[in-house]
């Protein structure tokens, strides 16, 4: 037992030490100079050297990484380069705010948790009537919903047409309330971030790129999360360990921040968004896949093939493969979603193929254009909408086709 804790221990900390160095490296090789965000416009040339030597960003890269590691170790986060006035110190800006992340993200988590159980219980309860169907389709429909499509939507109603909760800011400026005023005037200014997290944790032009790229990305996927699943499970021993203890790397990895990062170093085009959603979006098939793996290679008939002299590519591709691939199918169906999701994000925040329309562009054009304070809603709703629709629809395809294939399932 404490040798299998040890064991999990290094291997954690290895991983945790992969995801820094990729992060260091990642950032460094992104475009744009740190020059340009270290120094004003008005610095003089003596002042920029002077600011790169006190960052160490005159050193080698693997100097910066040491000293990087060093001063991560010790906590000394460094200053800010946006406000680097000497007393700006990283760390007293992340705990001024951490509060409020906190306070915001705990109180989320509460909503989410307590609705997610009433939901539950009552579904399960009222198993096949009309009111489980309802709260259970209400649920997919928010699921399939883009976070920042919903968040932005509850904004422009509540905040700019109902005028019942504030645009923003935790405080209203200005004022000095006391006591259970301050409370009141917190709990106003925070109430609506809490519902849309805690409830959330045109359209046929743009469908062709949103469409092309939610399916070409789930493929690659699906390949990629496929063969290191039945390889992992099937071989074993250390091609195991070190095919999973990559998949933790991805999988600790923050999802959409990742591919930002990658999309902005490889360029806005449609098959770099493409080859980034397909290439992060396997750590999850691959954990599942290897589980099914390891149940179907204690089957009889695999251990006689095995028996008989058959070679381990040979078992993987015509025993292993067969008997996951519905497990296979029903969990591409569900990563289309996600992958038509990553990509609307991608493409709202400006990383997307600006010659070919989708409807994350779309949503970038409107929010940009300020459609939504000109009272242009129809310009901001129908690609969300479509984009709920599409996802709805793959999610619904995905349970469904996981009822049909799963044994177990359908029997129920």
């Amino acid at each position: 037992m404490a040798l299998r804790i040890i064991k999990r221990f290094f291997f954690s900390c290895v991983t945790i030490f992969f995801v820094i160095a990729f992060n260091f490296f990642l950032f460094r090789v992104m475009p744009g100079n740190v020059e340009t965000i270290i120094a004003k416009a008005n610095t003089s040339e003596t002042v920029k050297a002077r600011l790169m030597a006190e960052a160490g960003l005159d050193q080698p890269i693997t100097t910066q990484f040491g000293i990087y590691l060093e001063k991560l170790l010790t906590g000394d986060f460094g200053e800010s380069f946006y406000t680097y006035d000497g007393s700006s110190n990283v760390l007293a800006i992340i705990a001024g705010r951490l509060p409020n992340t906190v306070i915001l993200l705990l109180c989320a988590e509460v909503v989410a948790i307590l609705l997610g159980l009433l939901i539950g219980v009552i579904c399960a309860q009222k198993r096949g009537s009309k009111l489980d169907t309802g709260l259970l389709s209400g649920s997919l429909v928010l699921y399939s919903m883009p976070t920042f499509w919903f968040a932005m939507l509850l904004i422009f109603f509540f905040c700019v047409i109902f005028r019942i909760f504030p645009t923003g800011g935790i405080t209203t400026p200005g004022t000095n309330y006391q006591g259970w005023m301050h409370v009141q005037d917190y709990l106003h200014h925070m109430i609506l971030p809490m519902l849309c997290m805690g409830l959330l944790m045109i359209g046929v032009y743009g469908a062709r790129s949103s469409l092309f790229v939610g399916l070409t990305a789930t493929v690659i996927s699906m390949v990629l999360g496929t063969l290191i699943g039945i390889t992992a499970g099937y071989i074993g021993g250390w091609v195991d360990n070190l095919l999973m203890r990559i998949t933790d790397f991805f999988l600790v990895l923050p999802w959409l921040p990742f591919c930002m990062v990658l999309a902005a170093i490889m360029g806005n085009s449609i098959w770099n968004i493409i080859l980034v959603i397909g290439l992060t979006g396997w750590s999850s098939t691959a954990r599942i896949i290897r589980a099914q793996t390891l149940s179907v290679k204690e089957q009889q008939y695999v251990e006689r093939t095995r028996s008989i002299g058959a070679g381990k590519w040979y078992i993987m591709m015509k025993h292993i493969l067969p008997n996951v691939f519905p497990l296979v199918f029903s969990e591409a169906i569900l990563i289309v979603s996600s992958s038509i999701l990553t990509e609307t994000s991608l493409a709202f925040l400006g990383l997307g193929d600006p010659t070919n329309p989708s409807w994350g562009t779309m949503l970038n054009d409107a929010y940009s254009t300020g459609a939504m304070t000109v009272g242009a809603w129809w310009y901001f709703i129908t690609p969300g909408l479509c984009v709920i629709l599409v996802a709805l629809g793959f999610t619904l395809m995905g349970y469904a086709f996981d009822e049909i294939l799963n044994p177990k399932l359908k029997e129920r």
